[in-house]
């Protein structure tokens, strides 16, 4: 190799270094993500999303559930029926009330309104990282709180990959689509220890005015340990 074709060498790999360093140094505000979000869900009213509970040792269907989100008001509204169509528990509150868990994710998969994300999630630090191969921006808080969930974002759609829990609880969601105007992931694992508890799988959505909008008239409470982990983590 002659010494210019070394020069043009080394002048490309500085080039480049550079180019990676300048990507990796962008840390866009926490607030970016949730707008990012946000997006997403524009002009929307109400969404009814039907999915099927599995457990995984089997992938046999055992639970349908339904959620009905109305985006001017914040409030959900959840049914789970069991595979003949009997209704076996249910949940309805507004997910911008109350700091939990399942309002946490719930948030992140319907919310619409960029203000309305809880405090607690927009003051996080951002920084980049890599895991299977892929980028993801990592989104947890700094100094005290260190007990703290993790949001994990992928790097170049900002759709929610994870969210990890300091009791070793991981909520992942996989393969974001767009189904009528909505984007919804196709799969929702809740994994505890590295073994996965809960599949939830996306079989339709539907969204309108109002009229697919059904309040409860009362919440049906369930003593199944599946159900009880479905409605702390996700609904």
């Amino acid at each position: 190799m002659g010494y210019k074709k070394i020069i043009l060498y080394c002048c490309f790999l500085f080039v480049t270094e550079s180019l990676i360093q300048t990507v990796w140094a962008y840390i866009p505000p926490t607030q970016y993500f949730f707008k990012k979000l946000s997006s997403y869900r524009d002009n929307l009213k109400y969404v009814k999303v039907t999915t099927a509970l599995k457990e995984a040792s089997d992938q046999e269907v055992l639970f349908m559930s339904e959620t009905i989100y109305a985006f001017g008001s914040g409030v959900l509204v959840n049914r789970v029926m069991d595979t003949n169509g009997n209704l076996v528990a249910s949940t309805q509150r507004s997910i911008r009330d109350s700091f939990t868990k399942a309002a946490v994710a719930d948030q992140l998969l319907f919310e619409s309104d960029q203000s309305k994300y809880f405090k607690q999630l927009t003051t996080l630090k951002s920084h980049l990282d890599r895991a299977g191969g892929q980028i993801f921006w990592i989104l947890e808080p700094q100094g005290v709180a260190e007990n703290f969930f993790r949001l994990w974002f992928l790097q170049d759609s900002f759709f929610v990959s994870q969210i990890e829990y300091p009791e070793q609880k991981i909520i992942r969601f996989e393969q974001f689509q767009e189904k009528n105007n909505f984007y919804f992931p196709q799969k929702i694992l809740l994994i505890q220890d590295d073994k996965i508890e809960i599949i939830e799988e996306f079989v339709r959505i539907q969204q309108g005015d109002r009229k697919i909008f059904e309040p409860l008239d009362t919440i049906r409470m369930t003593d199944n340990s599946l159900l009880q982990s479905y409605y702390e983590y996700l609904r």
